[in-house]
């Protein structure tokens, strides 16, 4: 697999997608935007811009995630939802390819995570809610409450 284009996570390094290797592009659904479908099986309906998606779109990876939202230079970047192949759920903030900002995390298992995240990982103030019923509601930091 080319490396400019990885399979992105909430919890992976920042990654690309370009038309590089792209075996089909064409127009798409809606008014200035562009399908391409990659050999791997990716495939990113939306907007543009020096080949790279840049603005709106959604891109179905070939392990079954799907990410919709804003992309900036070929990276998830702006406002977004990931969804994988598995249920779970990242509605929120992007930056560079990574969960930057605030956003809530639905987890498999059903805890749910609202707050603050950098690098991909629960950091800053957050509450999340265990499918037990409890709830810790403080800091985090590096994935880990911390306070």
């Amino acid at each position: 697999m080319n490396t400019k284009h990885k399979i992105m996570s909430v919890s992976g390094k920042a990654s690309r997608i370009n038309t590089d290797d792209a075996g089909d592009i064409k127009p798409g659904k809606r008014d200035n935007t562009w399908k391409a479908t990659w050999k791997d099986g990716i495939e990113y309906e939306g907007e543009w811009v020096d080949n790279l998606p840049h603005g709106n779109g959604i891109c179905q990876y070939s392990n079954g995630d799907i990410y919709d939202g804003e992309w900036k230079d070929g990276e998830r970047h702006g406002m977004g939802k990931c969804t994988t192949k598995n249920g779970t759920v990242y509605d929120g903030e992007w930056f560079k390819g990574q969960a930057c900002g605030k956003g809530i995390y639905n987890y498999l298992k059903g805890n749910i995570y609202s707050g603050e995240w950098k690098k991909s990982k629960n950091h800053g103030r957050g509450i999340m809610t265990y499918a037990n019923g409890d709830v810790y509601d403080g800091e985090w930091k590096k994935g880990k409450n911390h306070g």
